[in-house]
C-alpha cells in the first residue's frame, strides 16, 4: 500500500521509519498549569528517534502546551453536524459534555433515566455509529 505524502509516493513501511505518535499527556492535576506538560514532551521529543512526531489534541484549542513545547500546528478539523447534534440532543437528556468519555458518569446517567429517555439515548449513539463523517474536532501538530 503507497500514499502520497511529503510530495513523493511513500510506503506504509516509510511512513513507519519517519512518523511516531504521542497518544496522550497525562499530567497529575497538582503539577498542571506549572509547564509541566510541556516540559515532559520538549525533553521527550529529541528521544524518540523519528523525524515527525504527530499528535491530535482536542484539548489544544484551550491550552496548546504541544505548541509551547517546539510542534507546530498543521490542521484544525471541526466536529461534524452529526456529533454537535447528538452532543445538543443527549444534553437535553440531562447529560454533561464533560463526562462523556467516562463509563461510571454514563451508567450513573442512564440508570436516572426512563425507558423512553434510554431509548432516546440508544438511537442517537446508534445514528452516531451509523454516520461516517463522525468525528471529533481536533488539531493536528507535528
Amino acid at each position: 500500500m503507497e500514499k502520497h505524502v511529503f510530495g513523493r509516493t511513500i510506503t506504509v513501511d516509510e511512513v513507519n521509519q519517519l512518523l511516531t505518535k504521542i497518544s496522550r499527556v497525562v499530567v497529575h492535576p497538582k503539577y498542571r498549569s506549572k509547564g509541566a506538560g510541556v516540559k515532559i514532551v520538549k525533553e521527550t521529543l529529541p528521544l524518540c528517534g523519528k523525524p515527525y512526531v504527530e499528535t491530535f489534541a482536542v484539548m489544544a484549542q484551550y491550552n496548546p502546551f504541544f505548541e509551547k513545547a517546539g510542534m507546530r500546528k498543521i490542521m484544525v478539523t471541526q466536529p461534524s453536524l452529526n456529533i454537535l447534534k447528538a452532543i445538543e440532543h443527549i444534553k437535553r437528556l440531562g447529560f454533561s459534555p464533560v463526562y462523556l468519555a467516562s463509563q461510571k458518569m454514563n451508567y450513573r446517567k442512564l440508570s436516572e433515566l426512563s425507558n423512553e429517555e434510554v431509548k432516546k439515548v440508544r438511537d442517537t449513539t446508534r445514528c452516531l455509529r451509523a454516520s461516517k463523517t463522525a468525528h471529533r474536532g481536533k488539531e493536528s501538530m507535528v
